[in-house]
């Protein structure tokens, strides 16, 4: 006997045919991609600590701060802690007491989200509690001379900052190191309001090698800004920020570092969120409303293929905070 139309035959193990559904089906409606950078937003892994993404790529910096990492930051209290394979504390601020200059924490020991982070206000920074270690003399060295920096921050455009230092404009001695910054000084007007990194000897902060990117300004914006400096590698020195290369000299996206001979140590104290100064005061202090969540530094220099991992996991996160 012949089955009504929409009828199946039972399925092995039914007790009775089922009712074939010949209704329409709704359409899923695909719109198309708002922004540009929609696609890196939802891509990437929900904040983690920066050492397990790290880890996860089987590289080793010397340092790594992590502000939502309670092993780096416990949430109260002046220490903030590498949690690289040099176990430097930071403090808060120039000293271990609380003072102005302490950069403020917000939300909550190991919530990894982008509520996490520390705060600054145009005055604030971290300082080494001790002296510049052998390998971070080594890094503004012409008989080493590589570093590799990386920040996740929120940046605000603001005056001349300072972004990770050992370097400054003091006396003789203040100058000897490097430095990560951006530079506004309006009497080098083509350093104004481009990241750039410094090594300084005695007679200036710039005067043994220093470089410039020509991508202009930086707008305010979450990003992962990073600088590898290699002296005496050829053209494997660049600028870094958001995956892709902030060019230099021409549009190039490498440069080659070359360091006249320079064995001095620094007498400053490694800082974040500053040019370092001994004895002067630390200066150049990242602006008001600015955010740091992590970063790392380390004395070999990673290529663009390494920094680009940490960027696929750590994108989509960053680029949805504010």
């Amino acid at each position: 006997m012949a089955l009504p139309s929409g009828v199946l035959t039972a399925k092995p193990g039914l007790v009775k045919p089922q009712k074939l559904d010949l209704s329409p089906k709704p359409r899923r409606m695909v719109w198309p991609t708002a922004r540009p950078d929609a696609e890196v937003r939802s891509s990437g892994i929900s904040r983690e600590s920066l050492k397990t993404t790290i880890d996860n790529i089987g590289k080793t910096p010397r340092l790594i701060f992590d502000s939502a990492d309670s092993t780096s930051y416990v949430g109260s209290g002046q220490e903030f802690n590498s949690i690289g394979t040099s176990a430097d504390s930071f403090d808060l601020g120039n000293t271990s007491g609380a003072s102005s200059d302490d950069p403020t924490f917000v939300g909550i020991a190991d919530a990894y989200d982008d509520g996490t982070y520390f705060s600054f206000d145009g005055g604030d920074n971290f300082q080494d509690e001790g002296g510049l270690e052998t390998w971070m003399n080594g890094c503004h060295k012409s008989t080493a001379g590589v570093w590799t920096v990386c920040m996740l921050m929120l940046y605000e455009p603001g005056a001349r900052q300072g972004l990770w230092s050992w370097n400054a404009n003091g006396t003789g001695a203040d100058r000897v190191g490097g430095s990560f910054i951006i530079e506004t000084v309006s009497t080098t007007p083509t350093y104004a309001g481009k990241v750039q990194i410094w090594v300084g000897k005695s007679t200036g902060e710039t005067d043994v090698f220093y470089q410039i990117v020509d991508d202009g300004f930086l707008d305010t914006e979450p990003m992962m800004l990073a600088s590898v400096c290699d002296n005496g590698g050829s053209s494997t020195s660049f600028f870094y920020k958001n995956g892709e290369y902030l060019t230099v000299d021409g549009g190039n996206d490498t440069y080659s570092a070359s360091y006249n001979s320079h064995t001095a140590n620094s007498v400053n104290p490694m800082c974040i969120g500053c040019l370092s100064r001994a004895g002067y005061g630390n200066y150049g202090h990242l602006t008001n409303g600015s955010k740091f969540y992590s970063g790392f530094f380390d004395d070999t220099a990673w290529t663009k293929a390494e920094l680009d991992l940490i960027w696929a996991r750590v994108g989509g996160w960053l680029l949805a905070s504010s």
